[in-house]
């Protein structure tokens, strides 16, 4: 087996660990979705670190695929940019076909990383807005409807108010 072989199975290890771990954070945002719907925090917790860790992993795999499509080209005396595609060009038919089904399965996950990233980063927000708007009802310094008198009967500043207090009575 010459050193080009040996680089072809390490890439290709490399790429499929790099798509497991990306299955495993979509996986991940899926289960923080639910907890986001569901109001588990403690859950949401170590989801997150879990996402975390995967992340930090995915990163790994992702140098190492770069230092090792580099090794690849440079070896092959390819002077392209150092990127997938041009990784998939300079091996037989054979070989890119595989290399190219990795990279868009790779792509494939990616995106919907980015695309589940975005729906959990609305559900918080939208979370978060709700809960303001909550508090809001509840207790707001606007439009007050009783007068605050400290002990020299003057005027003072308005305490907080309970609206919906004020409005039932």
């Amino acid at each position: 087996m010459n050193n080009i072989d040996l680089q072809y199975k390490n890439i290709t290890a490399v790429l499929t660990k790099e798509l497991a771990v990306y299955e495993t954070i979509i996986d991940l945002f899926r289960q923080k979705q639910d907890c986001i719907l569901k109001g588990n925090i403690d859950n949401l917790k170590s989801i997150v670190e879990e996402i975390q860790s995967s992340s930090a992993l995915a990163k790994k795999y992702q140098t190492e695929r770069d230092a090792i499509t580099k090794l690849i080209l440079n070896e092959m005396n390819d002077n392209s940019t150092h990127t997938m595609k041009s990784l998939i060009k300079v091996f037989d038919s054979k070989r890119s076909n595989e290399l190219e089904m990795l990279y868009y399965k790779l792509k494939s996950s990616a995106m919907r990383v980015t695309e589940l990233g975005r729906e959990n980063d609305y559900l918080l927000s939208a979370s978060v807005e709700h809960i303001k708007n909550l508090v809001s009802l509840f207790i707001d310094r606007k439009d007050s409807t009783s007068i605050n008198y400290n002990n020299d009967g003057l005027l003072s500043e308005s305490k907080l108010e309970h609206k919906v207090l004020d409005i039932q009575v």
